[in-house]
């Protein structure tokens, strides 16, 4: 029996509320089959790598954004973080497929859907905010989707924290604000918890994600499938406005001062 695939479609449009406009540089786009496609069986891999960086950046930053986005963009199915190339994550897919094909009854074997995707959400001359998508389906209950969100320094490369972003003093204020827009974007009332919403945050006590965005729209947070709650819940997105967050910001790392809509993207 021949399972119906999984349409994984490669957006270059971020579909969540967190993000509202697609770079302009587009990225180049591959699709690379692993197998024999037609027939059954094999993998299809769609890779999108990151456009051109803003030339008002140091070459010493571009290098370094380079090589951190390419870390995210191909590192092995089975592994987090690894120095990888392109050539290795496909060699990497190729084997996992290979492993699956002699295990699985071939009356039950699908393709697998495999995409990688890096692009820009914002940009200005000081820093740049980029995404790193990973979705596929590898033939089991359901499909998998995260992404690793960075913000880049544009002289330095260093992917900046929130600890960078934020100041101090200001932190506390900053965390309540983005525990409301969460709560706003679950529709989870102020009198019930998280834990009652169904969330689980260590100690039942909101905590911002490891993955967020500086963008025209503020400073948005993402996070994935599992970080704060089972698979079927799904990722969470939200932002905490500019007019918001614009107090807790570094000013000396993160300007959004007069940005406007639409501004910022390559």
């Amino acid at each position: 029996m021949r399972i119906a695939h999984i349409a994984l479609g490669l957006s270059l449009l971020v579909s969540t509320g967190c993000f509202t406009a697609a770079p302009r540089k587009e990225p180049t786009v591959e699709s690379i089959p692993v197998g024999a496609c037609n027939p059954l069986p094999c993998a299809n891999i769609t890779i999108a790598s990151l456009p051109p960086l803003p030339e008002s950046f140091s070459l010493e930053a571009r290098s370094a954004i380079m090589q951190r986005v390419a870390r995210a963009l191909y590192a092995p199915l089975d592994t987090i973080e690894t120095e990888a190339t392109q050539e290795q994550f496909i060699e990497s897919v190729k084997a996992h497929y290979d492993e699956y094909l002699q295990v699985k009854d071939p009356e039950t074997v699908v393709d697998w859907q495999v995409s990688r995707s890096a692009f820009i959400i914002f940009a200005n001359d000081a820093f740049v905010s980029v995404v790193v998508k990973n979705e596929g389906y590898l033939g089991g209950a359901h499909g998998f989707r995260d992404e690793q969100i960075f913000v880049f320094d544009g002289q330095s490369g260093k992917v900046l924290t929130w600890d960078d972003i934020l100041v101090t003093e200001s932190r506390d204020i900053f965390v309540r604000a983005a525990e409301a827009e969460f709560r706003r974007a679950r529709d989870i009332k102020p009198s019930e918890s998280l834990e009652e919403a169904g969330f689980t945050f260590p100690n039942d006590t909101f905590a911002l994600p490891l993955n967020f965005a500086i963008t025209d729209r503020g400073v948005s947070l993402h996070y994935n499938p599992y970080e704060v709650g089972p698979y079927v819940m799904g990722p969470t997105d939200c932002v905490v406005p500019i007019d918001v967050a614009g107090p807790a910001l570094n000013t000396a790392v993160i300007n959004l001062t007069g940005v406007s809509k639409g501004q910022g993207l390559l």
